[in-house]
């Protein structure tokens, strides 16, 4: 069994489950005690030296990996689902899981925190942030014309993705119909999306796409 360590509400640990629940894994979900720095738990401390989730613990094999898109490799090649394999179209998913991970990801975790979470109103960075994020927007929106997911067939870049994009209306105020590709492929993520939010517990959880 997968136990996932971390927040059900974050983005990063949203991918995780999605995953999960696609390839059907029985998994369980904790939530470390809240808290940062000296205040991380050893549990937590040992499968991540960063102190930060998600964390896979796989117990078939005592294997734990650390980053999301990491873990979303894992659990790829662990299955063989959802990764390509030959090598032109595993080429893609690398970069554009990179591209979720180096750029995606990082300016829509930081528009977040501008956003709600600093302590102060910083119009500067929240400004750019935004304008940073409908950027990446526009190259989804261009990388989805002709294509119903962003490497041609369902895969882990689409469970990367997904819980940014799903957030777009709500830190841009920009409307989704902007984007008519990156909407309908908004539409159809959503059908592989569990509509339930897993189980805060340590406590099985199954389901399927």
């Amino acid at each position: 069994m997968m136990i996932v360590y971390g927040q059900a509400s974050s983005p990063y640990c949203q991918k995780v489950t999605m995953m999960l629940e696609c390839l059907a894994l029985p998994y369980g979900f904790r939530t470390p005690a809240p808290g940062g720095g000296d205040t991380v738990s050893a549990e937590l401390l040992a499968l991540n030296p960063n102190g930060t989730v998600p964390v896979l613990l796989d117990q078939d094999n005592g294997v734990s990996v650390f980053e999301s898109a990491a873990i979303l490799l894992y659990l790829a090649e662990k299955t063989g689902k959802l990764m390509p394999t030959e090598p032109r179209p595993r080429a893609e998913v690398y970069q554009w899981l990179l591209f979720e991970a180096a750029t995606l990801g990082a300016v829509a975790g930081e528009l977040y925190h501008y956003l709600c979470v600093a302590p102060e109103d910083v119009p500067y960075a929240q400004a750019r942030n935004k304008r940073r994020f409908l950027h990446c927007a526009a190259i989804l929106e261009k990388r989805l014309d002709g294509r119903d997911f962003l490497c041609g067939t369902l895969s882990i870049v689409d469970m990367a993705i997904y819980p940014w994009v799903n957030l777009l209306e709500d830190f841009t105020s920009t409307p989704l119909s902007a984007y008519p590709h990156l909407s309908g492929w908004l539409t159809r993520m959503r059908q592989h999306a569990s509509q339930t939010p897993p189980r805060i517990s340590e406590q099985v959880a199954e389901t399927s796409c």
